[in-house]
């Protein structure tokens, strides 16, 4: 795919980032989880984590996703589907970009994303299971849309964070009892406990996190 995107004049994003990407190559090499396109799904929950509040509004109004000739009928495979097909819409068709594309932010979302994996990986969470991907994707996307910065994250916040990694449910039950826990999306999109009302939790989280113990 990299090689496919150099013939159209695209070059390989990491290609600024080298040293997270020996972090990232690191993480998934020898992985059965690594085959086919989960490190890639990774980068996309980063992104529905960052626009969640737009997907969701897509969502909820099936005239707003008539032009991708694609059914939802509440899951979370078809809320990534949509998402997806959305950005291939407006690479081909133009119009509003409801989503960034490439040469539109895309970019340089996949650069914060790069340096915080840098992070992680490379100083703050170097023991973290590839099995947690998609929780630290979602931790990636929120403290980006909260442009936190990570001179900004104490110890105090790095521990819990590690610890959300392991046992999302305990560090939901310490900090989000109060909207009670952290959900267990089971496949659905919408509600207080589908994805979105997870994408909504992990920010509630980092929030709560970064305002007792910045």
């Amino acid at each position: 795919m990299i090689e496919a995107g150099a013939t159209k004049g695209l070059e390989n994003p990491w290609s600024t980032h080298a040293d997270a990407n020996v972090f990232w190559q690191e993480w998934w090499e020898g992985k059965e989880l690594a085959k086919g396109q989960t490190p890639s799904e990774m980068f996309l929950w980063y992104l529905v984590m960052l626009h969640h509040d737009k997907l969701g509004e897509m969502l909820q109004d099936q005239s707003l996703i008539k032009h991708l000739k694609l059914a939802f009928r509440g899951t979370t495979e078809e809320a990534l589907d949509i998402y997806c097909a959305q950005l291939r819409y407006t690479e081909i068709e133009g119009g509003v970009e409801i989503f960034p594309i490439y040469g539109g932010g895309l970019i340089e979302e996949f650069y914060l994303f790069a340096d915080w994996m840098g992070l992680f990986l490379g100083a703050k969470l170097t023991s973290a299971n590839v099995q947690k991907y998609k929780q630290m994707a979602l931790l990636i996307g929120a403290l980006t849309r909260l442009n936190i910065t990570s001179d900004k994250i104490s110890d105090a916040t790095w521990n819990v964070i590690s610890r959300f990694l392991k046992s999302a449910r305990a560090v939901g039950e310490e900090f989000l009892r109060d909207i009670g826990g952290y959900p267990e999306q089971k496949g659905r999109w919408g509600g207080e406990k589908g994805q979105f009302g997870q994408c909504k939790a992990v920010q509630l989280l980092v929030e709560r996190l970064h305002q007792k113990y910045a």
